[in-house]
């Protein structure tokens, strides 16, 4: 699972120590391996990486609403 800048860090942290035990991980994306810019990766370069990564992603995206 993929925690964007509009999250913190400490979310990705907390929930992998949660499902790691299960074979799965989270990640802030300033973790994520193998991304080039790391946090400060533009959305569509991110996007572009998850896509090609043999791995199965979700993201989850802080959005507020005003």
């Amino acid at each position: 699972m993929l925690f964007d800048n509009c999250t913190a860090p400490l979310f990705a942290t907390t929930l992998d120590g949660f499902i790691s035990h299960y074979g799965h991980r989270a990640f802030h994306i300033k973790d994520v391996p193998g991304l080039p810019g790391g946090r400060h990766s533009a959305d569509i370069d991110w996007i572009k990486h998850l896509q090609s990564a043999p791995e199965t992603w979700i993201s989850s995206r802080g959005m507020a609403a005003f």
